[in-house]
């Protein structure tokens, strides 16, 4: 009997071992199928670094990478795991140029261009780095064979910057930094004093990707982002920043739609109901979130900006209840709830301004009605 209990536990240890690998090995076949090797031309130079999904819709992926992979062609290709030894056409909607720790997002566009099987890479918001943390790489270094998987682990975080050691070299580039599920970094430069290389932290790679309009899944979040043969989504034009497949809901709770009748355009109106600013944790950034309501005209539109002293810093996304794309069209009620709420890199907006104008030729000059708030980011 004392035998037969013995088998039996190592039996179940046997399993359970086996159980586990496989497990493993699932979740880094669906963390591949995110990644991608990137290839791009420029002055006749040749480059191939290294790319992750971080937005999947029906008829597009959104990816990120360093920016010096593809600085100075406009259409880069790139190769799915999902899709091995085919290059797909790409196209660079925004990069930070001759920075070398900047960052850079493509668009493939088109389901057919779309291996099914595709999954997005989760970044992470506000994970603590201490230093000595293992994690893991996923890129094409020269030499590593493809789809090379690295083991590694992070030095130190010193401003905005992570250290890594380990094999991190030439065509790990924009590829991700991983810690189990999650991604903590990018690589930016590879081969540096010492033989490490260097990140960008998950932290300021969501910033970026928030003022891109790229609402990247988080750590927690659940959503499901593997592509499946649906509808497609509504057409964007080319370069426009990427939206979630489901727009997000402003609050306070959307209006009801109300009976369309004529309306007197000076009668328009624009109001800021709340405002306020968070000072993000170990980093040189801040949250923006302000609610509000517009009341307009058919061919209005809900418009906003953050200024510094009385300059213009940037325009934030906005996204409106019961207005597509923020804009009144035909059959619309005259009135929508709206929402900004974006993160910023310092130096961060003294003012916001929020104003209905028309949708063609529309500034603030010439807007039906403007409202303006402090921003109280500096005082934090």
């Amino acid at each position: 009997m004392t035998g037969m209990k013995t088998w039996a536990g190592l039996l179940l240890a046997v399993l359970l071992v086996v159980f586990a690998q496989s497990g493993q090995a699932q979740s880094l076949d669906r963390q591949k199928a995110a990644v991608v090797r990137v290839t791009s031309q420029s002055e006749g130079l040749r480059r191939t670094g290294s790319g992750f999904i971080v937005q999947l819709e029906p008829d597009a992926a959104y990816i990120v990478t360093a920016s010096h992979v593809v600085e100075g062609d406009s259409r880069p290709r790139v190769e799915f795991f999902t899709r091995r030894n085919t290059l797909i056409s790409a196209e660079t909607v925004r990069i930070e140029g001759g920075d070398p720790r900047g960052l850079a997002l493509l668009v493939v566009r088109g389901k057919e261009n779309l291996p099914s099987g595709l999954t997005a890479l989760s970044i992470a918001s506000g994970t603590e780095l201490r230093g000595g943390e293992p994690v893991t790489v996923i890129g094409f270094p020269q030499g590593g064979g493809s789809w090379a998987v690295l083991r590694a682990n992070i030095v130190a975080l010193e401003g905005r910057e992570l250290t890594l050691d380990g094999s991190i070299g030439e065509g790990n580039s924009g590829g991700p930094v991983l810690r189990g599920e999650t991604v903590v970094g990018i690589v930016t430069t590879v081969g540096g004093a010492g033989g490490f290389g260097h990140a960008v932290p998950g932290t300021l790679v969501r910033l970026v990707l928030d003022g891109w309009g790229v609402q990247a899944t988080t750590a927690s979040g659940t959503k499901d982002t593997t592509v499946r043969r649906e509808a497609p989504s509504s057409a964007r034009e080319p370069g426009t920043p990427a939206r979630e497949p489901t727009a997000p809901t402003p609050e306070p709770a959307p209006s009801a739609r109300e009976p369309v009748t004529s309306f007197d355009s000076s009668k328009a109106s624009v109001r800021i109901a709340r405002a306020y600013c968070e000072k993000l944790r170990a980093t040189t950034g801040f949250r923006i979130t302000l609610y509000g309501e517009g009341h307009g005209p058919e061919g209005g539109a809900v418009r906003a900006s953050f200024l510094r002293d009385g300059k213009e810093l940037s325009r934030p996304k906005i996204s409106c209840a019961s207005w597509k794309d923020c804009q009144r069209n035909a059959g619309d009620p005259d009135k929508t709830d709206w929402k900004i709420s974006v993160m910023t890199l310092a130096p961060a907006p003294t003012d916001a301004a929020v104003s209905l104008q028309p949708t063609q030729g529309g500034t603030i000059e010439n807007a039906f009605a403007v409202a303006r708030t402090q921003l109280d980011c500096l005082l934090q």
